[in-house]
């Protein structure tokens, strides 16, 4: 088990976390990835996703039919709206985004 740090207080996942598999700090990138995976295709409609990244920095690629007609700034704000509660609890500290609709580069 991990040391104890003080100031680090622990509070169990959100019932929507916990629905996804959240295991929380320490569980590694690759399942943060699934995680981040997961809210994304909740949050758009048809998106393919893909998610690398270690620590709390990610880079999230995404295509949707939803971004069609869409400015690349608003199509973001989907991304963020998205992972908004990872990046609130720190999980989540830097993200690149990278969008697109399908039949446009």
């Amino acid at each position: 088990a991990g040391a104890w740090r003080p100031g680090f207080t622990f509070s169990p996942p959100s019932p929507r976390r916990a629905a996804l598999g959240w295991r929380g700090v320490g569980s590694g990138a690759s399942h943060m990835e699934e995680i981040i995976e997961g809210l994304v295709r909740e949050g758009i409609a048809g998106a393919e996703v893909r998610v690398s990244g270690a620590g709390n920095r990610f880079h999230v690629r995404v295509r949707s039919p939803a971004f069609a007609g869409l400015s690349r700034v608003r199509r973001q704000q989907l991304v963020y709206a998205a992972i908004d509660g990872l990046i609130r609890d720190g999980s989540v500290h830097a993200v690149t985004i990278e969008t697109e609709a399908p039949g446009r580069a």
